[in-house]
């Protein structure tokens, strides 16, 4: 006998594939700000402090889309050894 699942089971699934997806994105974008500013050949101030938040940034994101895939797949099992998703 498998049990009912709730909607919000699924819902919270659905809401952590497009949060870890988001912080995708984020990832690729400060990745790609920083080569940029590495790349730029200019070293000023302003300009490491820039990458560095930039990198900070991508990094951030990377725990974070990390941490929601993990919660993410935890539901997921949950999901479907309920057979309803």
């Amino acid at each position: 006998m498998t049990e009912e699942v709730p909607q919000s089971d699924i819902s919270r699934y659905d809401t952590l594939t497009l949060a870890a997806e988001q912080m995708d994105y984020l990832e690729a974008i400060c990745a790609s700000i920083a080569d940029a500013l590495s790349a730029d050949g200019r070293r000023g101030e302003k300009i490491c402090r820039a990458r560095q938040l930039a990198l900070l940034g991508r990094s951030h994101a990377e725990q974070w889309s990390a941490a929601f895939s993990c919660e993410m797949e935890g539901v997921k099992k949950h999901l479907e050894s309920s057979q309803n998703y």
